[in-house]
């Protein structure tokens, strides 16, 4: 891992290997299930309603745990750009020409 970005919530294992932060987070939750806690997290920070009135404690905790997942999705994933930035870069040239040809075809 080549990068000057102080990593703070990866464990050392994650840091190596960051696609084991995906296999946490699905492993977690599902795909439906974690929109739905977006959902959720987006409802109680528009509408305000942080308190138990709204939300039980089990699904404010739930909340909790997806924002933490989710800071570590971030430092995984700048981890995989950050080794493969070329290669990325690359690519996304190779498809925006291949679109601009296909536009003038």
């Amino acid at each position: 891992m080549q990068t000057n970005h102080v990593i703070h919530t990866l464990s050392p294992h994650q840091t190596e290997n960051p696609a084991l932060v995906y296999y946490e987070l699905f492993d977690y939750a599902s795909l439906p299930m974690l929109k739905d806690h977006l959902w959720q997290w987006l409802k109680l920070t528009v509408t305000g309603g942080y308190t138990k009135k709204y939300f039980d404690y089990r699904q404010r905790e739930s909340i909790l745990v997806l924002y933490e997942h989710l800071e570590k999705l971030l430092e995984a994933s700048f981890i995989i750009y950050t080794d493969r930035k070329e290669e990325l870069r690359k690519l996304h040239h190779q498809i925006l020409e291949m679109e601009l040809n296909a536009e003038n075809d």
